[in-house]
């Protein structure tokens, strides 16, 4: 399994190659692949937020700066085929994003460099959104001084408000 191809990047020939272990196999796999017809491809990054993938990308350290962000987002069959249409908006968008993981201490910049907080680190980790994320972090930091004493029912309570919350049900 794999991709044979990136949109937009090679123009030049290109394999692919299927392994079968039977001859049933073959014939399968031919049937389906070679002579089928083309599923549709969507984009992936458009499926979720941007901010969610704007955390990941830097608390990967895959970018570590704004351009980055820019350039690998762009770059993305995402990005070639929804975001540069309204690059504008996109850009916005991006910079809000970017905007809203530093105020929530998800991630500093210093010199230009983007740099994941752990908080920033386990949040990408465990799949959190960043606004979910980010009202964590401010709920905790309003508690901070009694913080031993809250009821774990409190926190989860306060957990069902988020936007991660908001796909867990109760009953």
């Amino acid at each position: 399994s794999g991709r044979a191809g990136r949109y937009g990047q090679e123009d030049q020939f290109g394999r692919a190659m299927l392994l079968a272990s039977t001859s049933f196999d073959e014939k399968s796999l031919f049937s389906s692949y070679v002579k089928g017809s083309l599923g549709s491809i969507e984009p992936a990054l458009a499926k979720g937020p941007l901010s969610r993938h704007v955390l990941n990308l830097v608390a990967s350290n895959l970018c570590k700066t704004r351009k980055d962000l820019h350039e690998v987002l762009l770059s993305s069959y995402t990005g070639k085929t929804c975001w540069q249409a309204d690059r504008e908006a996109f850009e916005e968008k991006l910079e809000a994003d970017i905007a809203t993981c530093l105020a929530g201490g998800l991630f500093t910049e210093e010199g230009g460099i983007l740099t994941a907080t752990p908080v920033g680190k386990h949040a990408a980790a465990k799949g959190v959104m960043v606004e979910t994320a980010v009202a964590t972090v401010k709920y905790l930091n309003e508690h901070r001084e009694h913080a031993l004493s809250l009821d774990p029912l409190e926190i989860l309570w306060h957990l069902t408000g988020t936007a991660d919350g908001e796909a867990v049900s109760f009953s």
